[in-house]
Order: C-alpha cells, then sequence, then structure tokens
C-alpha cells in the first residue's frame, strides 16, 4: 500500500466505481522493509533465526522462472526438536536463504515426525512472506524432504482429519498451500545418505538434506537448554487447549479427563471416605491399562461394583426383586462392601483362598517383596478392619505392617 493512500467510500456501479471522496488516514502507514514484516504474528516463530539477504530477491526470481527450490530436515532427542531449511535458485547458493527453528509444541507431542512437519511449514510460511513482498502473481517450487508420509499428509491425502496425528501443523500447512497462488511440487529424499556415499558423490538433494540434518543437530544443542515449549495460535480455524496447552490433534480422552477429573475424583474421595492427598497419589493410568487388560465384561462389571450397582440385598430389594436385603450367609444388611467383608465361615475361607492365589501370583510375576507385602497386608487389614486406609498407607511406608 503506498505511504501516501487515503481512506475512501465507494459505491460500485455495473460499469464503474463512483468515489465520494477521501480523508487522510487518521494513523501513519508502516513501510514494509523486509519480509518480516509482513508474516503474521502467529508465524513469528518460523523467523526468529532467519538468514534472507536482499530479502529473498534472488529465490522470488527463482521461484517465477520455475527454479526454486526449498529442503528441509528435522533433529529430535529427549522430547525436544529442531529443524533447519534452506531455499535456493537451483544448485546455485548464492543469496540463499538459511533457517533454523524449534518445533512447537509439548515435549510429548514431540517427535521425528512433527519436527519434519513443523519444518515443512515454515517453508511455505517464508516462501508465502517473499512471494509476497515481491509481489509474485504465479510461480512454483519444489520442496525436498526425507519424510515421504509427512509429505504424503500434505501433498497427497484429499483431506485431513483432526484425529491424525499432528493436525494442527498439517492442517495450517494444507490451509495456506490452498491459498498460495504458487505451484508446489514435492519430492521425497533418502535421509543419511552420506553414511554410505560419500557426501560429494551424492546429488544436489541429497547434499542439501545432510547440510540442514547437521545445521539442526548443531541448532538442537544451542537451544535445549534454553527454550520452554511454545505454541503457535492457529491462523485457520479452531484450535483445542487444555490450560495452556494446545492439544496437536483431537484427543476426546483428554479433554474429557480435563472437564471431569476434578469433580470424579471429588465425588470419590467423600463416597469411600478417601483423603484427598491419597487419591490423587493413585496411578490412574496404570489402573486404565489393567482394565483394558480384563476384557470388556469385566472391566464394565468393575466400575458398576464399586458404585454401588452390583445386584445386592440392597439393590435387589430397592428394584423390588426382593422384599428383604439380608445377605444369604449371615442375614445382615448386604451391601457391595458386605459382600467382601462378610464374617460367615464360608466367606472368610472364600477370602483366604483369593488371598492366597493373589500372593502366589505376585511371587510369579517377580513383584518386588515390599510391595507385594504392602499390597497384601493392606488387604488384611481391611478385611480384618484392624484400621483405615490411611492408616495402613502410612504403616506401610514405615515398615511396620502387621503380619
Amino acid at each position: 500500500m503506498p505511504l501516501d493512500a487515503e481512506r475512501t467510500t465507494t459505491t460500485e456501479h455495473s460499469n464503474f466505481v463512483w468515489c465520494h471522496g477521501s480523508t487522510i488516514l487518521p494513523y501513519a502507514i508502516c513501510p514494509i522493509m523486509s519480509i518480516e514484516n509482513i508474516i503474521h504474528n502467529n508465524d513469528k516463530w518460523a523467523i526468529c533465526t532467519l538468514h534472507c539477504p536482499e530479502n529473498g530477491s534472488t529465490v522470488a526470481q527463482a521461484i517465477m522462472r520455475g527454479n526454486a527450490i526449498a529442503v528441509c530436515n528435522g533433529s529430535y532427542k529427549d522430547h525436544f526438536g529442531t529443524a533447519a531449511l534452506v531455499l535456493q535458485n537451483g544448485n546455485s547458493q548464492t543469496s540463499r536463504i538459511l533457517r533454523a527453528h524449534v518445533t512447537p509444541g509439548h515435549p510429548d507431542d514431540i517427535n521425528p515426525y512433527r519436527s519434519e512437519l513443523g519444518c515443512i511449514l515454515a517453508i511455505v510460511i517464508v516462501t508465502e512472506a517473499i512471494a509476497t513482498f515481491h509481489d509474485i502473481a504465479e510461480g512454483t517450487i519444489e520442496i525436498g524432504c526425507d519424510c515421504q508420509s509427512g509429505l504424503i499428509a500434505v501433498f497427497e491425502h484429499a483431506y485431513d482429519t483432526s484425529k491424525q496425528p499432528h493436525h494442527d501443523i498439517i492442517h495450517e500447512i494444507r490451509r495456506k498451500l490452498a491459498d498460495s497462488r504458487l505451484t508446489w511440487k514435492f519430492r521425497h529424499v533418502d535421509g543419511h545418505q552420506d553414511k554410505h556415499i560419500s557426501y560429494h558423490l551424492l546429488d544436489m538433494w541429497g547434499q542439501l538434506n545432510v547440510e540442514m540434518d547437521s545445521l539442526a543437530k548443531v541448532y538442537w544443542n544451542e537451544t535445549k537448554p534454553l527454550v520452554l515449549p511454545f505454541y503457535p495460535p492457529s491462523s485457520y480455524g479452531w484450535s483445542l487447549w487444555v490450560g495452556e496447552r494446545k492439544l496437536a490433534s483431537w484427543d476426546r480422552e483428554s479433554l474429557y479427563n480435563h472437564a471431569q477429573s476434578t469433580p470424579i475424583l471429588e465425588h470419590w474421595s467423600k463416597r469411600r471416605n478417601i483423603p484427598h492427598h491419597l487419591i490423587r497419589s493413585i496411578d490412574w493410568e496404570a489402573c486404565e491399562h489393567a482394565i483394558k487388560l480384563l476384557g470388556l465384561t469385566r472391566s464394565l462389571w468393575i466400575p458398576k461394583w464399586l458404585a454401588g450397582f452390583a445386584p445386592v440385598g440392597k439393590v435387589q430389594k430397592r428394584n423390588m426383586f426382593q422384599d428383604h436385603a439380608e445377605c444369604p450367609r449371615c442375614s445382615a444388611f448386604e451391601t457391595t462392601a458386605h459382600v467382601l467383608l462378610c464374617p460367615a465361615p464360608q466367606a472368610q475361607r472364600q477370602w483366604d483362598s483369593s488371598l492366597s492365589n493373589l500372593d502366589q501370583w505376585f511371587a510369579k510375576a517377580l513383584t518386588l517383596p515390599d510391595l507385594q507385602n504392602a499390597v497384601i497386608t493392606h488387604l488384611r487389614s481391611w478385611r480384618n478392619q484392624d484400621a483405615g486406609p490411611t492408616e495402613v498407607i502410612e504403616k506401610v511406608k514405615a515398615g511396620r505392617c502387621p503380619n
């Protein structure tokens, strides 16, 4: 936009546009001095170490001639990723553009695949900024990457879905490409070719891939201790956040846990009289894995039992399936808890047999002796009502459990 542009109101007619006058803008137009000024704040992470001679004029000319190429490569270790890219005019390294960056996202989401996708996105961001800065109406650029699955997800799939891994980056790339005036080509480049072939014998694509791999590793060593996880906002559509963490893809379980975990824990803390600090110390992920191993029938039955809806005397009477709520073995009021605590001799024998089988299974599974002793002691104390859950756990921790 010219620096002396003025605001005006226009009316469009069939074959002309009527201008109703103009006025000086109340604010100054900042001149666009570099491609960095064009890039949206959401995408600034992609240019923090950008080396772009002459605002990419050489690459811009290559784009218009159809000779522009871009090669990227990522590096990943210890839940931290970096990537490097180069844009240049064919095999000429004159005034080429270099760039390295840290892969955005949560450490649990970072992997080699995401590092490669983040680099493809950075190439698109920088290339589109060059095209806008130099007012390129049409042109061509070819991307070379050693992540074939990433290239397929971006360029070949008919559509993207929110459930696919790293959908946040894939969707961002695909939307930017859909809005681009350029023609985008891609090729898969075999990675780490220098391990089997001398670097000087590699073709241009192979050499650039090796060079970007080295640059990404150097940048990883420089930034790993310094850069915290960051989450660029999405430029297109919705994004999902859990607290300060942006989700990389649709995760129903994470969203449900975030929305419901606190009320659920509070409910069971009150219902089972479990102190807050103890109920939050339970390894719920291990419990989830264990209950899935039981199969569908038993995994549905256990929550029903814990919630007190099993067909015991109390429930049967309430549902009018019988006219009493007595335990068939001892005539006491029968609840799910009473089934486990029933003092009848037959119930005691069944409990002792089950506890013995569990103890043998622990030994067969090579369970740590201290852990085995803690579990068996806790169950036995609970059955005998020698101590409450809190007291038993404290005794286990102190190493003075009753035998």
